[in-house]
């Protein structure tokens, strides 16, 4: 075989194997939530990613009936393992259901504060009205 077939197939193969290394794995800041980008995202944008996949966990675990969440949007706090229940559950509904206002999450007080209110307790007024003595 020629010297010169033999060169130009091995520059192919290499041009070949390097654009598949390029296209599987993209510089840092070039990824999405589990997708690639080919135009790099701001902070902001990343951040807006991780939240959007964070509501859609939450959104699951509601489904699953494991995050009983008090307001809307639904808070993160409970999720992230911030407060006292399981990671990735919320029963702040429940506590109030309960009477349990200092189980309440902070992120959740400040919903009901803001008018926020979704709870499945009885009366709107009645879950929505935290006690006076009660700080977000």
């Amino acid at each position: 075989m020629n010297v010169k077939i033999l060169a130009a197939i091995a520059v192919l193969c290499c041009t070949i194997a390097f654009a598949a290394y390029s296209v599987v794995i993209p510089p840092i800041g070039m990824q999405t939530a589990g997708f690639f980008s080919l135009e790099e995202q701001s902070p902001e944008q990343r951040r807006a990613n991780i939240l959007e996949g964070i509501m859609e966990e939450i959104n699951i675990a509601r489904l699953e009936g494991k995050y009983k969440c008090c307001i809307e949007p639904a808070c993160t706090m409970c999720y992230l393992g911030d407060w006292i229940f399981e990671d990735g559950t919320c029963d702040c509904d429940g506590m109030i259901a309960n009477g349990e206002f200092d189980k309440v999450c902070p992120q959740c007080k400040k919903g009901l504060e803001e008018g926020r209110c979704i709870s499945g307790v009885e009366t709107e007024e009645e879950a929505c009205a935290l006690p006076k003595n009660t700080v977000a």
